[in-house]
């Protein structure tokens, strides 16, 4: 049996607590042994949750440990996996057995996290260290590069293209064929109906960069 480690004991830490318990083969391959987070308190006042074992940094990473990175800020989720995966750790994917992912869709091999009811539509590609939240719709032939973190409500047309460590707040709606460049913030309820280069924040209908 492996033994997964959740990167984070905060909220998202919480729900992938959850997703990877529903999962139905999950049961089969993994127990859960713990969280890593340099603020044990933050799950102390939750019941029936695993501790924290220890901080990322004083972790010592052994052989049967697999790892999945809870984190939402994507700047956070590349440093502390990366401090793992210096020590020799491994992530995995966590995919809910009740999202949709249709034919011909790529996904990387490590640090992916899908929730619930969203739908990943067919020949869309989605790179590794992507979390996407519950009730998200992805349009065909849609690419997601590294490090993207996608929350509940999001919509992306048709070919857009979605560059690393990119945040998609709350119900905000990517329109067919865009690009939004890496490093970019996306406001919640926000309409992108024009390509936006990267490292900055956007907000609004249609967003604009602030």
């Amino acid at each position: 049996m492996k033994s997964l480690i959740i990167i984070g004991a905060r909220g998202l830490g919480r729900k992938v607590y959850d997703l990877a318990k529903s999962n139905s083969e999950f049961s089969k391959e993994f127990v859960i042994k713990g969280f890593l987070d340099d603020q044990p308190s933050k799950i102390e006042d939750y019941k029936n949750y695993p501790n924290v074992i220890s901080s990322v940094e004083n972790y010592t990473v052994n052989k049967n440990d697999v790892f999945v990175c809870a984190l939402a800020n994507t700047s956070k989720k590349k440093y502390y996996s990366k401090i793992i995966i210096d020590k020799g750790g491994k992530f995995i994917n966590i995919i809910s057995d009740k999202c949709i992912i249709n034919s011909n869709v790529c996904l990387g091999s490590e640090g992916i996290i899908i929730f619930e009811n969203s739908i990943i539509s067919a020949d869309s590609s989605i790179d590794n260290f992507v979390t996407i939240q519950p009730n998200v719709v992805i349009g065909h032939d849609t690419m997601i590069e590294k490090n993207c973190h996608i929350n509940c409500f999001v919509f992306t047309g048709g070919s857009s293209k979605i560059c690393s460590d990119v945040t998609l707040h709350t119900r905000s709606t990517i329109l067919p064929g865009i690009t939004i460049g890496s490093n970019t913030i996306v406001g919640a309820c926000s309409l992108v109906n024009k390509n936006i280069l990267g490292n900055c924040t956007v907000v609004g209908t249609p967003a604009k960069i602030i």
